[in-house]
């Protein structure tokens, strides 16, 4: 059998191979364009979300800074980041005239700054004593510390927030604010740390920061804007000048100068004790009569209220009360005894008439001798209580009397207990107090000693020439404040 091969079969497959070639390069070529375009959209698309990206930082930066600004406004009108000297920290447009503050509290404090001029001392001068005294106007007991700082503050830009640069160093030891009020109030002073200060500032300026003050409310101090002049803060200072030439170098004390010394020492010691005791025995007494005319008003108020007004009206009707009930008792006793005896005698009466029980004229004698009983009882019984209730009034004003007299009397004697408890503890000083004179002593013995002098015939010269206390003028004041857990 012969096979016959078809015509044209290699010429049909060669032409189908070539289109089958063609179509996959068209079909490569496409998606090669297909994945460039993805990718060309693809890097269009990371550009828009870059720059959406940048876009959003933008706007969070900017909104940002807008809170922060608008945060720092509100933080600028806060107690803390307001100049207390220019513009009041308490409300209102002025600041308080005349007047530093002083507060302790756990959500708000208050401190003082004060300025004063030292530019008419040497620098040769030696401070041997400092007492910074401040007039209390008003407010209440409390810690009062003070400390050195350094005079680059004013008051048109100070603020509690800024002043907390102004570290300091204390200068006074267990200084208080009493409870008084109008009232001096004297705060020692480390001589040495001011002299310090004086001698360290270019501009011959003290300056010094006070803080502490009560916790319950605000401490009033005087300042330099203050109506009475008289009670400006005052900063005293003991100063000893130099000579204006040196002396030659001193021997050696001989055993007779070093014994006259020590005697000088103890008896300077027994003249500040004697000096500053009564200091503050004279400051208990004026602060103990205050108190006693305090306790007085009370007392007095205390006795108005319990006897007189309402409280005497509550006394008086619960005697009139009580004496009421006793006169109509009194009264219906008497009634009865009185109506007793008219039946004993109008019964006596009629068996003497010997008229027959029962009978008309024994009932008609009976009606009769009833309504005259009666009419005799009412009588009696009518002036009975009209004496009664007479003698009642009359013993009522008495018994109030009495009862507000003794009212009185328990008051008075309750305060004079009381006010003897309380003159008992305030006859001498208290263990704080002596413990503050000798505080006082050791501060002030260096000046006395500085008056120790002996001359050639070894007599103690106890006059000092070189010793003068001057007065710092030139105030300039403020006070800063702080709102705490806010």
């Amino acid at each position: 059998m012969k096979l016959t091969k078809p015509i044209g079969t290699s010429a049909v497959a060669s032409e189908n191979s070539k289109a089958m070639n063609n179509a996959a390069h068209q079909n490569m070529t496409s998606a090669k364009l297909a994945s460039q375009r993805a990718a060309v959209e693809l890097q269009a698309a990371e550009a828009a979300q870059k720059r959406n990206v940048t876009e959003v930082q933008k706007a969070e930066k900017k909104q940002q800074a807008a809170l922060t600004k608008q945060l720092k406004a509100q933080a600028s009108l806060r107690p803390s980041n307001t100049p207390c000297g220019v513009k009041s920290c308490s409300g209102g447009d002025a600041p308080s005239k005349g007047l530093l503050k002083l507060l302790s509290t756990p959500k708000r404090e208050k401190s003082t700054f004060l300025k004063f001029d030292a530019g008419d001392l040497a620098g040769s001068d030696t401070v041997t004593g400092a007492v910074l005294r401040v007039y209390k106007a008003s407010g209440g007991e409390g810690p009062l510390l003070v400390k050195t700082v350094a005079c680059t503050w004013n008051k048109q830009t100070l603020t509690y927030t800024n002043s907390s640069m102004f570290k300091g160093k204390a200068v006074s030891n267990g200084a208080t604010l009493p409870e008084l009020s109008q009232t001096w109030v004297d705060v020692v002073l480390n001589a040495r740390d001011i002299n310090r200060v004086k001698n360290s500032e270019a501009d011959s300026k003290i300056c010094l920061k006070l803080s502490g003050g009560s916790s319950e409310t605000e401490d009033l101090l005087a300042s330099e804007q203050y109506s009475d002049a008289t009670k400006q803060p005052q900063l005293k200072l003991n100063i000893q000048k130099r000579a204006a030439t040196q002396e030659a170098p001193k021997m050696a004390e001989s055993a007779q100068t070093t014994q006259l010394r020590r005697e000088f020492e103890k008896q300077k010691r027994s003249e500040l004790q004697s000096q500053f005791t009564q200091e503050l025995l004279n400051s208990n007494k004026a602060e103990h009569q205050l108190k006693e005319a305090q306790f007085q008003e009370a007392c007095n108020k205390k006795i108005n209220e319990e006897t007189t007004g309402s409280a005497k009206s509550a006394i008086e009707a619960e005697a009139k009360a009580a004496s009421d009930a006793a006169v109509d008792e009194n009264i219906q006793k008497h009634k009865k005894e009185l109506q007793q005896k008219a039946d004993a005698e109008m019964q006596s009466k009629i068996a003497e008439a010997g008229l027959p029980v029962g009978s008309e004229a024994a009932a008609k004698l009976e009606a009769d001798m009833k309504a005259q009983s009666t009419l005799s009882i009412n009588q009696q019984l009518s002036t009975f209580a009209d004496q009664a209730r007479s003698d009642a009034q009359d013993a009522l004003k008495k018994q109030v009397a009495t009862v507000l007299t003794t009212k009185k009397s328990k008051i008075e004697a309750e305060c004079n207990a009381a006010r003897i408890e309380r003159e008992k503890s305030s006859l001498g000083l208290s263990a704080s107090q002596r413990l503050k004179v000798l505080g006082m002593i050791e501060k002030a013995l260096p000046t006395e000693m500085a008056k120790f002098k002996v001359d050639g015939e070894g007599n103690v010269n106890k006059q000092s020439l070189l010793d003068s206390a001057e007065e710092l003028g030139d105030h300039h004041m403020s006070y800063v404040e702080e709102l705490l857990d806010e």
